[in-house]
């Protein structure tokens, strides 16, 4: 199962230290480039976990627009 997140589940679970649960039910994670952006900008004391996840299982991968006919 794929999974898009978003910054705000992302520092939820970096917070309740949880991104192994995450990795466990999702076969790939998925986020775009701003949402990566959002979390080089915060500075708590998440950051490192969730730099930790960006770097083990989290892939960032640009949105591609639909096609239009």
């Amino acid at each position: 199962m794929k999974f898009f997140v978003d910054t705000d589940p992302l520092i939820g679970l970096a917070k309740i230290q949880s991104f192994a649960l995450l990795s466990r039910i999702a076969n790939r994670v998925v986020i775009p480039p701003m949402v990566q952006k959002e979390q080089l900008d915060k500075a708590g004391k998440e950051s490192s976990e969730i730099d930790r996840a960006l770097e083990d299982f989290i892939e960032v991968v640009q949105p591609v627009s639909p096609q239009l006919p």
